[in-house]
């Protein structure tokens, strides 16, 4: 998808749509969060406003942590030198910061507050979420399944709501094999042949099964805490395999993409869903990003020489999107389902795995290449040199071969890498499917 210019918004009618427009906001301080609200005050400063819910105690505490974290963030600096000393007089007309929690009832809001946001909301994007790809199975749930329906019932009441966006991922149906479309994945359908009885079952009795055998599970470990969080862990894997699903992350996403449907009855549900997010390709400006990114522990650990070989098929294919690629769509494919008035369902794939793939190979050369000209250097200020990576396409020949000389003496090095192979495999070694972004490039025509 190009980049959109909104003065000719590819009878979209993006300008005309947000005019005037109230949207509230979770994740707003996150990596995407910000890069979403700087384009639409950059590019759409005609809006109403902006609520943005940031986790804090009080309102205080919440304006001061979107001053530090937003209006003083590099990523704003083309707005900052737009408007110059009326900068932030612009920022705080338009952006209204909101203390409260996602996992507390009405995100413990005050209800005179909660009633002016419902009566005055055209828009709900939900950015926030847990993003970890292996964490606790009591917290992924909480954080993107519990936290989401309680957002959704809060939708239910808002006047004036039309269109709601929910920020998931390629992940849900990843290792299906072919091209994965632009539809729901079915959760039942993802059972093993033995544990087949879950077929049928509505979402909300899919998260009460979960949430039961959460609860055995903290029942049993209730005084011992270390353990607990271990067999959470464990019981997140269990359960994702359960779904064949590998992760968490996968399935409370899978999940969540549920959850928001329900408001399919009364308005547009969109369903963004980008490959793996890396920094700013073009806006505001190239290469910013904030925080640690998918590739990025490879990348460094590549760099650092801790990496001589990894798990992985050089064919595989790395999907890979910009981050400001993401923004665009995600405001297009508002405005164009906002304008059309209906309600439904529209998922949209943001990736390049069909229109401009990256083979494993091909990353792990750039990568090798960038440290052989621009090494790094260790604690004593000695050049690192790196090495071409070998590949292995099975855990067990990483594990037997993999580690290389440089890390047979160092355990928790070892321990570190078995984890990441861990975590990168379902990406890594999937030569088979391809996310073709049918509505996404829909939205250039």
């Amino acid at each position: 998808m190009s980049f959109l210019q909104l003065n000719n918004d590819h009878n979209v009618g993006i300008i005309d749509f947000f005019r005037h427009k109230t949207i509230f906001i979770t994740g707003s301080t996150g990596f995407m969060g910000k890069v979403f609200v700087e384009k639409i005050l950059r590019a759409l400063p005609t809006i109403q406003k902006m609520y943005l819910l940031v986790r804090a105690n009080n309102a205080k505490v919440a304006k001061q942590r979107l001053h530090s974290e937003i209006i003083d963030s590099e990523l704003f600096k083309v707005l900052r030198e737009k408007h110059g000393e009326s900068y932030e007089g612009f920022m705080w007309n338009k952006i209204v910061p909101i203390a409260g929690d996602l996992c507390k009832p009405y995100f413990g809001i005050d209800s005179d507050l909660i009633d002016v946001i419902k009566n005055e909301v055209n828009v709900i994007v939900h950015m926030g979420g847990n993003t970890k790809w292996h964490d606790r199975h009591d917290v992924a749930l909480e954080v993107n399944v519990r936290a989401l329906s309680r957002l959704v019932d809060f939708a239910i009441g808002c006047m004036k709501l039309t269109v709601f966006v929910y920020m998931s991922s390629v992940c849900v149906s990843h290792d299906l094999p072919g091209v994965a479309l632009e539809k729901l994945v079915d959760l039942g359908g993802h059972c093993t042949k033995e544990d087949g009885q879950t077929l049928g079952l509505s979402i909300e009795q899919l998260i009460n099964n979960e949430m039961c055998i959460i609860s055995e599970v903290a029942q049993r470990f209730h005084e011992d805490e270390e353990n607990k969080t271990e067999e959470m862990m464990k019981l997140a894997l269990r359960r994702s395999k359960y779904y064949k699903l590998h992760n968490s992350y996968q399935l409370s996403k899978a999940m969540g993409e549920i959850v928001a449907t329900k408001l399919s009855e009364k308005l547009q549900v969109v369903i963004i869903r980008p490959s793996l997010v890396e920094s700013t390709i073009k806006e505001p400006f190239p290469g910013w990003i904030e925080g640690y990114k998918a590739l990025d522990p490879i990348i460094l650990s590549h760099g650092m020489g801790q990496l001589e070989g990894f798990l992985a098929k050089p064919v595989g294919c790395l999907d890979v999107v910009p981050v400001d690629m993401v923004t665009n769509a995600m405001i297009a494919a508002i405005a164009k389902q906002g304008n059309e008035g209906k309600h439904g369902v529209n998922i949209y794939n943001v990736a390049s795995s069909c229109t401009n793939p990256l083979s494993c190979r091909d990353f792990f050369d750039i990568s090798s290449n960038y440290f052989k000209t621009r090494p790094l250097v260790d604690s004593r200020g000695n050049v690192i040199r790196v090495q071409d990576i070998k590949f292995f396409e099975s855990m067990t020949e990483f594990v037997i071969v993999g580690f290389g000389a440089a890390t047979t003496s160092n355990a928790k090095l070892q321990t570190m890498l078995l984890r990441m192979a861990a975590i990168y495999e379902p990406i890594l070694t999937v030569t088979e499917t391809w996310y073709v972004p049918l509505q996404f490039s829909s939205l250039n025509n």
